[in-house]
């Protein structure tokens, strides 16, 4: 049997989830977390385990818990216009409350522009997920 998402069952929110949009921000906070990155629109059952197995290992290892959330989505950025563009499930305030409801400790909104877009592989290595 397929389990629907119930909002209702989410768990207590967290005390306070800090967002940033900056690495330099995060590296003063703290030198090292538990992350996972994607798009996270719809905080769907997948997303849930996702999330569920973050806090499991930021807690086994004593570390905060950090979401590296893509914004705008990929599609959205290169898509022509709204009509090619993907609907969203969520809008960014609502990921953000869903994101804070599981216990996330840290969100770094990650701008994906024509910048990030040319990235080789071991550029956006060394100077996104490294930096963070």
């Amino acid at each position: 049997m397929r389990k629907e998402y119930n909002p209702a069952l989410l768990p207590a929110a967290s005390p306070v989830m800090i967002t940033f949009e900056e690495t330099s921000r995060f590296s003063q906070l703290q030198q090292s977390c538990v992350a996972t990155i994607g798009k996270f629109d719809g905080v769907h059952l997948g997303h849930q385990l996702i999330l569920d197995q973050l806090k499991q290992q930021a807690e086994q290892l004593n570390l905060p818990s950090l979401v590296i959330l893509i914004e705008p989505h990929p599609e959205e950025f290169f898509s022509a216009s709204d009509e090619d563009c993907p609907a969203r499930l969520t809008s960014l305030r609502e990921k953000l409350e869903l994101l804070e409801s599981f216990g996330v400790d840290f969100v770094f909104k990650l701008n994906f522009d024509q910048a990030m877009s040319e990235l080789s592989a071991e550029n956006y290595i060394e100077d996104i997920l490294v930096k963070v």
